[in-house]
């Protein structure tokens, strides 16, 4: 709706026609905490698009007319200038709260799911058998210097020795696992992370759904046990400083939403670096976190195609009528993955990888 007119340009098509005329594009996204607006365009007509721009934040017309419409459609040499222009420019917009709004932080053992300690079975709108898994996390926004849910998606994840995968290609049950916290809405926010495990099932492990979580809980009791190994850290934290040094270039436009959406999340000084960041190492956060990725603080889907909608007990989600049901997993199963007897020898951590580059360091040999 900021882009339907202001006071100093009132005409609603007025920023989309001068964007189109001098080769430009604009666009925003709305996440959960946060919306974020841009534009790119030639560079000769930059501070003219930024004066428009600017002036749907100090004036905006916000039309009632247009608002029906909108419901209905639902370099370094020039770093100097570019601040001056900011400070010219946005410098009218008045100044919003002193602290940024928050959701109220989920902390454990507060309830989250309606119905723990059962598995949703869900109708899938492609020809999939996907198991996931879904624990909620404490918000770890200020912990971005080290990652903690990095280093659990690393290792759950591993496709080499001693990881699940391979553990549940070896039995056919599965083709492929990730696991990790996602980027975009409701993963993150202020309320808490979500840390997840997607399991690509075959239609053998179909039959073997609960065999399936069974494992993966053997493999977070041998992370439990091992305990955190520095090891692991320092093997992302190269790789990620190597993605960092040798970044592809990006469209100047991508870049400069990653920064503005980066600005709401880091300290100033880590806006560019602070996706790569791996500085702090802290065991004691990641003891904690794997000590919230129990049985009952999980919550259990299985989405699949074909979907018998005449069994006892289907269920009809509200909005777009997906068919589910919802099983009760016995007690005795929950307390078998909460504290496995024994943990199967095919599950272990990874060989650290001699490949890694830690220095990158040029040593000129004199003759």
């Amino acid at each position: 709706m900021l882009f339907m007119g202001s006071s100093k340009f009132p005409h609603e098509c007025k920023y989309d026609n001068f964007l189109s005329e001098h080769r430009g594009s604009s666009n925003a996204f709305t996440e959960t905490e946060y919306t974020c607006y841009y534009f790119d365009v030639m560079q000769s007509y930059f501070k003219d698009c930024l004066d428009r721009f600017t002036q749907f934040f100090l004036s905006p017309l916000v039309k009632v007319e247009a608002m029906d419409q909108e419901v209905q459609a639902i370099d370094s040499e020039q770093l100097d200038t570019l601040s001056q222009w900011a400070v010219e420019l946005f410098g009218g917009v008045r100044q919003g709260g002193k602290e940024q709004m928050k959701f109220s932080t989920w902390k454990p053992p507060d309830p989250v799911w309606e119905a723990a300690g059962c598995m949703y079975h869900i109708e899938s709108v492609t020809d999939q058998h996907l198991l996931v898994l879904v624990w909620p996390l404490p918000c770890l926004q200020s912990s971005y210097l080290k990652k903690p849910e990095a280093y659990l998606s690393h290792l759950i994840s591993h496709e080499g020795a001693g990881g699940l995968l391979l553990l549940l290609r070896g039995k056919g049950w599965g083709t492929s696992l990730s696991a990790g916290v996602a980027d975009g809405v409701f993963a993150k926010s202020s309320a808490g992370y979500m840390f997840h495990v997607a399991v690509q099932l075959t239609t053998s492990g179909l039959q073997h759904v609960f065999d399936v979580v069974g494992f993966l809980h053997q493999y977070i009791k041998m992370l439990c046990t091992i305990g955190p190994q520095e090891w692991v850290f320092k093997e992302l934290q190269s790789i990620s400083n190597m993605e960092f040094q040798f970044a592809e270039e990006i469209a100047a436009a991508d870049h400069v939403v990653t920064l503005a959406t980066n600005m709401c999340i880091y300290s100033e000084c880590d806006i560019v670096y602070g996706d790569y960041a791996f500085e702090q190492w802290d065991p004691e956060l990641l003891t904690e976190l794997l000590s919230y990725l129990t049985p009952s603080n999980m919550r259990l889907d299985l989405m699949t195609k074909p979907f018998d909608k005449n069994v006892p007990g289907v269920k009809f989600e509200p909005w777009f009528e997906i068919a589910y049901t919802v099983e009760t997993i016995s007690k005795e199963i929950l307390q078998a993955w909460a504290d496995p007897a024994h943990i199967d020898s095919a599950l272990h951590m990874p060989s650290p990888n001699e490949f890694i580059l830690h220095n990158f360091s040029i040593y000129i040999q004199t003759v």
